[in-house]
This record gives structure tokens, C-alpha cells and sequence, in this order.
């Protein structure tokens, strides 16, 4: 981990938050073979990011908008879904945006792969981009909205509680370690979206 350590130091903002969670989903085995996910978690979002003349803080959206941008690497979608001409991969937030500005400067930092970010009132509107986050303020339609994207390669993510269980792909979880995620592998196979088994092992729970 020192390598990493002393990599990210050099980075400041919205780069050194993506960069550690990259880190964090490219190395979950080893480092949980070492460490308790929470440890990790505690580790590279304080203790990393301390410097002796300043402690940078992060909210838990920002953190979240890191890890929604990053699960881009971690999943195989059906080739008809991109533009071959520009290979932007969509991610739409349905409902209330709380993430803010903070989405799109953090989807600026991502380097492996153009990032647009769309926002939806309906989810009509929704269906065409790759990664969906529905909004708590959806929690009343969401059996709806999810029948809705039903056949589409839409990975949902989402934070309401049941969300996998009602048919969601990825939600954020705090029952667990603060910022975890419960993935519901066979929504997500349903519809030809391939979750990498780095992603799989971090999960707090995968619903086969």
C-alpha cells in the first residue's frame, strides 16, 4: 500500500477521490484479505488523505458520486449500447440530485473513459443511458420505475432501502461499513450487464 500512499499524495481534489476508490475496487481481495473493509475504508478516506498541514474531507456524496463514476470500470455492458463514434458512457440521476456539482467535476477526474451526466425528471427519459442512480425522492414509484427499465441495459443504482430486493442492481448501503454497496447480480444479468468478480468480492451482500 506504501506505493499508493505515496502516489496519491501527489494528487489533490476530485483526482485523489477517484484515485482511491479505484484502489479500493481494483484491490478489494488483497486488501481485504489484510484488512476489514471498514479498516480499508477508514484508511484511505482519512488517514490517506491527511496531510500534516491540512485534512481534506469529503461528504458522503462526493464519495458516493466517486464510487458511481468508478463502477464504470467494473461492468461489461452489451456492446449496441455505446455510440461507436464517441464511447460516452451516460450516467443519469432520476428525481432530486444530491450529488450537486459535485458529480460532474468528479466525472471530469475520470480518465478511462468520457463521462456525461444527465438529468431526469421521468423515467421515460432514462432510458437510454448506461448507468441510472434513482433518487430517494422516487421511493414511492420505485417498483414503477424499475418494471419500466425492465429489457433495457440500464444499471440502477440507488440507495432506498429494498432497493435490490424490488429488482435495483446496486445500492448503497450503511448497515454494514458507512459507504458499502449490496449488488443484486442476477438483476443485473437479466439484461446482459456483466459485474466484475473485484466488484463482487467488495459487496456487502450479492443477491445471486
Amino acid at each position: 500500500m506504501k506505493p499508493f500512499v505515496s502516489h496519491i499524495k501527489t494528487l489533490s481534489g476530485s483526482a485523489k477521490l477517484v484515485s482511491c476508490c479505484t484502489f479500493i475496487l481494483q484491490n478489494s481481495q488483497k486488501a481485504i484479505c489484510r484488512l476489514s473493509k471498514l479498516l480499508l475504508l477508514l484508511l484511505v478516506f482519512n488517514a490517506l488523505f491527511t496531510k500534516s498541514t491540512e485534512a481534506q474531507q469529503y461528504s458522503e456524496y462526493e464519495i458516493k458520486a466517486a464510487f458511481l463514476c468508478n463502477f464504470a470500470s467494473f461492468v461489461a455492458w452489451p456492446e449496441n449500447v455505446f455510440d461507436p463514434d464517441t464511447s460516452v458512457l451516460i450516467i443519469g440521476i432520476l428525481g432530486d440530485d444530491p450529488f450537486g456539482s459535485n458529480i460532474g467535476r468528479i466525472a471530469r477526474s475520470y480518465t478511462k473513459r468520457t463521462i456525461k451526466i444527465e438529468r431526469y425528471k421521468r423515467v421515460d427519459m432514462a432510458l437510454n443511458c448506461h448507468i441510472l442512480f434513482i433518487s430517494t425522492s422516487e421511493k414511492n414509484n420505485l417498483t414503477d420505475i424499475l418494471d419500466e427499465l425492465v429489457g433495457t441495459s440500464v444499471l440502477t443504482v440507488g440507495e432506498t432501502e429494498g432497493f435490490c430486493r424490488l429488482g435495483g442492481m446496486i445500492t448503497f448501503s450503511k448497515q454494514k461499513i458507512k459507504y458499502g454497496f449490496e449488488i443484486n447480480k442476477k438483476a443485473a444479468e437479466r439484461v446482459n450487464i456483466e459485474i466484475s468478480s473485484k466488484l463482487l468480492r467488495l459487496a456487502v451482500n450479492v443477491c445471486e
